[in-house]
């Protein structure tokens, strides 16, 4: 077995005689040995050892049969040789170019229109006479010491610390000191034009259109022409804007008096018309009656009557369409396009009555009366000077600007007059009489709805009326907050961090909260505001305020409890539409359900604890007319038996409005577990309470269904594929030496012809990225060579002074020390 390759390799170098002894004398190999003399022998030697130990300097093509074997051309092939020859000729190449570089050169005609089509040869001349002329003055007038044409534009005069030094007299410019500060509101007005500043602008405008020079004007002239009358013009609007603003600004202020003693201006007195005038019968000329027909809306072509068919259609259309966008809102899917502002419906901040929630009558009513009001002026009483009757009456109510103002308002009217004051103010400023109305019922809005919220708190909640006048404020909330959904969006968000706060200030030991405004505010969200919606400005941070309110509070009394059962109950009312699971009313409802039990219930599947512990009377009664209300939180006697009763019907039902909600939830089963624990402890121990036995009833029937409709997980089931089979494809008349059994030969050719140019063009390309790669390299190596000289010459440069340097030193060195031995 032959040795490694380095053994292999030093007895071929040896048997040459490259290595080892070589001057042993032996006459047998001495003609084969190359000596010293023979270098190129030597060469020849290495070369071939050199190919017989690497196998990549010989490339062998094997054909797949051996017919002949005699040797043939072209079955051996050297590709470091090929690769090296290519390496030599691309030098070459590569030589030849940068040796041309820089000498060779094209004639470019740079003259003026040469390259340019469309121009013609007289045109040509023409361009070049006047550029050749504009030169040669350019040239004179450039060191001309008479022409001041550019002193005003180009001055360059005295300066001291970077600053011009004027020589023209500073006694006569006014002092800016004197008037420094006599007024302060004069700090923000803009500064007033005097009169010789307009007559300068004027003067500036007009100076070179009175001018005609003999000469032809310089680019300075030009730009300072155009300047002057820049300056001129702007002048002049900034008059005319001033004008008119002072017009506007004396028109505002006068207009409230004009309003004020429009009904005591006498009517004056019929002018005589002219005879010429063209008047009818009843005396109004033609040009009035014109004008009153055309502002008449009942001449206005009303629409086709609609069968109730097709208002029916309508209307159907209409609620599918709200529908759908409810749906999509919902689940959080947002159109690709914007909506127009045309395309904001009503169902752009709400629409919660597809939700469960009914205005009454009031607010339908609220609506058709708004309508009835924006239609106009046909039922409207115009006085004889054209204002108003209804406006003339309101005028002196005083739009509020807070809920104090609003409460001066109502101190004149009676408690069920609220709904009365309020409608006046909505009517006296309608935003259609005047500029700002808008604004103000925007603030207004906000107004009822605190109102709302200060009434659930007051003691007119013992009145006969209070609920219809409640239900009438938020039908008009309801519509207002349609149209002025701005500032009522900013105002319920700064309550909901009111709320907020107010919870966080409890959990560290103060009695802050619940509210029944804060219970009356969670109800009155749900009214507004669509609360299925995926995201919401007003529902979502509410929702957040729900549960850190059902989670984290600890219900200790009965009447914080009961706060607490409303809030569920307000929660669940919000997910009615879109299910989904809350786990904080989960949570609480367990908590509410074990303060009612003595004993501790021991299961795993209770996650609650309740927070103090309240007795329940030995019989359960309950009146379907009985429920407790919000605004028995107030009330002090609510550990009776009666309210205790009512407090656990009330309990029970807010579980059934849970069970209800989330019947459809494939995750019931979990969530059911600990309520059936609990309520069949209560049916143990009140079994004759119908409720309890109902809703245990239908937890047991539900949870029947949910138990046979799960079934296990499993991987998601594939339709099986077959495997693909294909008929074979023969060619009865096969030929392999020949490539294509197309019979039309000019499609032949060109196949043929189309290969071969791809082909060759790939070759093209390989070795165009061939050539880049060696340029590239060759320009590094120059780079890195220049560098290598620059460096060492520096050094040698380096050298040589600090040479000199040194001999200089000692010379001085030895000059100082031979002064000092004289001395």
């Amino acid at each position: 077995m032959a040795g490694s390759q380095l053994k292999q390799l030093k007895e071929a170098l040896k048997k040459q005689g490259l290595t080892g002894q070589t001057n042993t004398k032996s006459k047998k190999n001495i003609k084969k040995a190359p000596s010293d003399s023979r270098r190129d022998d030597k060469r020849e030697v290495l070369e071939k050892i050199r190919e017989q130990f690497n196998p990549f300097e010989i490339k062998v093509n094997k054909k797949k049969t051996d017919i002949d074997e005699r040797s043939q051309k072209g079955l051996t092939g050297r590709p470091g040789i090929s690769k090296q020859i290519g390496e030599d000729a691309r030098m070459a190449a590569y030589e030849a170019k940068k040796s041309l570089k820089n000498r060779t050169g094209i004639f470019k005609d740079r003259r003026f229109g040469e390259n340019d089509k469309n121009m013609t040869e007289e045109e040509k001349m023409l361009h070049r006479f006047a550029k050749e002329r504009q030169a040669q003055s350019s040239k004179k007038s450039m060191f001309s010491l008479n022409d001041d044409s550019d002193d005003e534009e180009n001055e360059v005069g005295l300066t001291h610390f970077g600053k011009a030094i004027s020589l023209k007299d500073d006694f006569e410019q006014e002092d800016d000191l004197k008037n420094g500060s006599d007024d302060d509101d004069d700090f923000l007005k803009p500064k007033k034009r005097s009169r010789d500043d307009d007559e300068e602008a004027e003067e500036g405008a007009l100076e070179f259109q009175h001018e005609e020079p003999n000469r032809k004007k310089t680019k300075a002239e030009v730009m300072k022409e155009v300047m002057a009358k820049s300056k001129f013009y702007k002048q002049q609007r900034q008059i005319l804007r001033e004008k008119t603003e002072e017009k506007i600004f004396d028109l505002d202020e006068e207009y409230d008096d004009v309003l004020a003693e429009l009904g005591s201006v006498p009517k004056p007195a019929a002018a005589k018309a002219p005879q010429f005038a063209k008047v009818d019968a009843n005396g109004m000329s033609y040009e009035k009656s014109l004008k009153e027909l055309n502002m008449e809306r009942r001449a206005v072509p009303a629409d086709r009557t609609k069968t109730e068919e097709e208002v029916r259609k309508e209307r159907a259309d209409k609620m599918r369409e709200l529908e759908e966008a409810r749906l999509r809102r919902m689940e959080g899917m947002e159109d690709s396009r914007e909506k127009g502002p045309d395309e904001l419906d009503d169902d752009f901040w709400a629409g919660s009555d597809s939700e469960g929630y009914v205005l009454g009558q009031n607010h339908i009513d609220g609506e058709d009366d708004e309508e009835e009001e924006e239609a106009g002026d046909e039922d409207d009483e115009v006085d004889e000077h054209g204002v108003p009757k209804k406006f003339k009456q309101n005028a002196e109510i005083q739009c509020p600007e807070s809920h104090d103002d609003f409460l001066d308002i109502l101190e004149s009217y009676k408690f069920e007059e609220t709904i009365t004051a309020a409608s006046k103010i909505l009517t006296t400023y309608a935003p259609r009489l005047a500029v700002g109305n808008k604004e103000k019922l925007g603030i207004f809005t906000v107004i009822l709805f605190q109102h709302i919220l200060y009434l659930s708190e007051s003691e007119l909640i013992e009145e006969e009326k209070f609920a219809e006048i409640q239900e009438g404020l938020v039908s008009l909330v309801k519509t207002l907050s349609q149209k002025y959904n701005f500032e009522l969006t900013q105002s319920l968000r700064d309550k909901i961090e009111e709320i907020h706060e107010r919870i966080t200030d409890t959990l560290q030991g103060q009695d802050e909260f619940p509210r029944i405004s804060d219970l009356t505010f969670f109800a009155l969200v749900g009214v507004l505001y669509s609360t299925s919606d995926h995201y919401h400005l007003i529902v979502t941070p509410t929702c957040i305020v729900l549960g850190e309110a059902l989670e984290q509070v600890k219900y200790e009394t009965l009447n914080s409890l009961v706060a607490g059962i409303f809030i569920a109950e307000t929660f669940l009312k919000y997910q009615r539409i879109s299910k989904r699971f809350a786990p904080e009313v989960v949570y609480f409802l367990q908590k509410a359900l074990l303060s009612f039990i003595d004993e501790e219930l021991e299961s795993d599947l209770i996650t609650g604890k309740a927070d103090a512990k309240f007795d329940l009377p030995k019989t359960l009664t309950y009146n379907e007319d009985s429920f407790i209300k919000i605004s028995d939180l107030e009330l002090d006697n609510l550990d009776t038996e009666a309210s205790k009763s009512s407090i656990f019907h009330k309990l029970i039902n807010v579980i059934e409005l849970a069970l209800d909600t989330w019947k459809d939830k494939s995750s019931l089963l979990e969530i059911s577990a600990p309520f059936v624990t609990i309520l069949a402890h209560f049916q143990t121990k009140y079994p004759d309470f119908k409720p309890l036995s109902q809703l245990s009833l239908k937890f047991t029937r539900l949870l029947k269904f949910a138990q046979d409709e799960r079934v296990p997980l499993t991987l998601q089931a594939h339709k099986k594929l077959s495997i693909a089979t294909f008929t074979p494809k023969f060619e009865e008349n096969f030929n392999p030496e020949r490539k294509s059994y197309d019979e039309n030969r000019s499609r032949v050719e060109l196949s043929k012809m189309n290969k071969q140019i791809k082909q060759e063009r790939k070759i093209a390309l390989k070795e165009l990225r061939k050539d880049s790669k060696f340029e590239a390299r060759q320009q590094i190596k120059e780079k890195k060579e220049k560098y290598a000289e620059y460096h060492s010459k520096m050094k040698r440069i380096m050298n040589t002074i600090n040479t000199v340097e040194g001999a200089e030193r000692n010379e001085y060195d030895r000059e100082k020390k031979l002064r000092k031995s004289k001395k």
